[in-house]
């Protein structure tokens, strides 16, 4: 399916000491049964007893449950964030590095579908998010396209078009390819030609580079045999009602 984003066992509160370590082994636990179960499926209870303590313990960490949900999903995501931008960095041609990215947020949904979910309804969806530290995570991360597609642009790759209505048009479409792939079950997607193919629709459709006409639709092609490996037969053409043209009535 591609690869797997590496996790720690164990996420160490800035703090330090024995309290940290505490709240540390709380969220590994809790992430390691979101990632298997979603967080809807797991208790406070269950969480306590793999790390070996009380349920009341977990509460002197974490108030309420969406409190500990909502810190694991942002925990999780600033790793996946720190971890992408660190690489990324590396790739110096825009184009390269978009590819990267895309190719990285395909894994990072595949590989871990649930507690990307829980990212999108508990953190992205949460009252508090315009304000919140799960907001400044999310841009830090998406910020890297951001920063592939102005450097394409200043390289004259590019018409102008506004920076963050194209990385919406990138999240956006991965995240639909992602969701599609894991609706549908597939294990067998090729992430890197998924990505190398998706890359080159958003180089020709943001005038980012050239890319050859039949090279678009071969483009099409492959992304449409990946995601519909059965896709449905075409309609036959309609018998044609009435006279012909020229014919007498």
């Amino acid at each position: 399916m591609g690869e797997k984003v590496s996790q720690p066992q164990f996420a160490m509160d800035p703090a330090g000491g024995k309290r940290g370590a505490r709240r540390g082994d709380i969220l590994a636990a809790a992430r390691r049964l979101f990632a298997t179960r979603g967080h809807g499926r797991t208790t406070m209870a269950e969480i306590a007893e793999t790390i070996g303590v009380a349920e009341g313990t977990v509460y002197l960490y974490f108030a309420t449950k969406r409190e500990l949900v909502v810190a694991v999903a942002v925990e999780w995501f600033l790793e996946i964030a720190e971890a992408t931008e660190r690489e990324a960095g590396a790739i110096r041609d825009p184009i390269d590095r978009l590819r990267f990215v895309i190719q990285r947020h395909l894994d990072v949904i595949l590989s871990n579908p649930e507690l990307y979910l829980t990212l999108i309804r508990e953190v992205r969806a949460g009252p508090d998010y315009a304000t919140s530290r799960g907001r400044e995570v999310n841009r830090r991360y998406t910020g890297i396209a951001m920063s592939a597609l102005k450097d394409a642009a200043k390289a004259k790759r590019g018409p102008g078009l506004d920076p963050g209505a194209m990385r919406d048009l990138v999240y956006g479409g991965v995240e639909q390819v992602a969701w599609t792939a894991i609706v549908q079950k597939r294990t067998d997607l090729d992430t890197a030609a998924l990505a190398r193919d998706l890359a080159g629709f958003y180089v020709r459709g943001l005038a980012l580079g050239a890319a050859a006409p039949n090279d678009v639709e071969a483009r099409l092609q492959r992304l449409e045999a990946a995601l519909l490996p059965n896709p449905p037969p075409m309609p036959k053409k309609a018998p044609r009602i009435g006279p012909r043209k020229g014919s007498r009535p």
